[in-house]
């Protein structure tokens, strides 16, 4: 209920503005540490985005490091891509601030 009433009061065009708006921070913030979007922007949601981890690293330990040293939730890929993908979700409860710690996770994690 409590979800419903904050969706009501924001109003849903405005709920799907600030998707817009966190997707692009997100994948501005994800090509300034140089990873590859999975896919064409053209094409992306604005919900999730799935990205490319740096080749020879791990989606799977990156996604632990994530939850264990910071308590960010995101998945892998999946199937052939579960292993090299990350999905990190911008929609709901979520905030400008919830995706810069994702970014700060994600640089602290592939530059240590």
């Amino acid at each position: 209920r409590v979800a419903l009433e904050r969706m009501r009061e924001e109003g849903l065009s405005a709920i799907a503005a600030r998707h817009r708006r966190l997707a692009q921070q997100l994948r501005s913030g994800l090509k300034a540490l140089d990873l590859r979007l999975f896919t064409a922007e053209a094409h992306a949601s604005p919900t999730v985005t799935a990205v490319y981890v740096p080749e020879g690293t791990s989606a799977i330990q990156v996604k632990q490091e994530l939850l264990s040293g910071h308590g960010i939730v995101v998945a892998t890929g999946m199937g052939d891509f579960k292993d090299s993908v990350l999905r990190i979700a911008h929609m709901g409860y979520c905030s400008s601030t919830d995706i810069e710690d994702v970014l700060r996770g994600l640089r602290a994690g592939l530059c240590s």
